[in-house]
């Protein structure tokens, strides 16, 4: 976490996203890394404090209730939505488009950069030029021969709460929805 030691019950999942580089060039190796300044992220900064709901402190009834109070006032205090609260910590992407992607399930990708070093720069959360208005999971599948990326997304809020989609151009251009038991959906395959 980027608040440290972290004065919340904490759990491997709940890092902040960080991005760490090598660039080998010329002989030479430099080594790069950097936050992924996501709202949560640069909201904790400002704050000096850890303010987030932690996976690490969903424990027993207590956990429960945390939860359960967290999804009621969070995102009311802070001004965010919930896909805005993402750590961007999971996983990174390559977009057929050339984004770099930092993915987490509960967001947005978060777009970010790399400079002439190899230095990685935030840039912010990519709505798809406004067509995407939920989560993605952290794991979309590229299609490099047509351009089209494919990811599917859950919501416990959602009436359909499973959904796959796909991207063409940058743009979320199709949406469908199926029905599925629940639990934690965390890959698909594409064939």
């Amino acid at each position: 976490p980027a608040i440290w030691p972290p004065k919340k019950r904490t759990h491997v999942f709940d890092g902040d996203g960080m991005v760490h580089t090598v660039r080998i060039s010329g002989g030479k190796a430099v080594y790069s890394c950097a936050f992924m300044e996501t709202e949560r992220w640069k909201f904790e900064q400002q704050l000096g404090a850890e303010w987030f709901l932690r996976i690490g402190e969903l424990q027993g009834l207590s956990g429960l209730a945390k939860m359960v109070l967290c999804t009621l006032t969070e995102n009311k205090l802070t001004g965010l939505r919930v896909f805005e609260m993402s750590t961007a910590n999971t996983a990174i992407a390559l977009t057929p488009e050339g984004k770099l992607w930092a993915l987490n399930e509960a967001g947005l990708p978060f777009r970010f950069q790399l400079d002439e070093v190899g230095c990685p720069t935030s840039i912010g959360f990519d709505t798809l030029e406004g067509t995407l208005k939920g989560n993605m999971s952290a794991h979309p599948k590229f299609d490099k021969r047509t351009g089209e990326t494919f990811f599917h997304a859950s919501s416990a809020a959602s009436e359909s709460p499973f959904c796959v989609c796909r991207i063409i151009d940058g743009v979320l251009t199709d949406r469908v929805e199926l029905p599925m038991h629940a639990g934690f959906h965390h890959d698909l395959f594409i064939t």
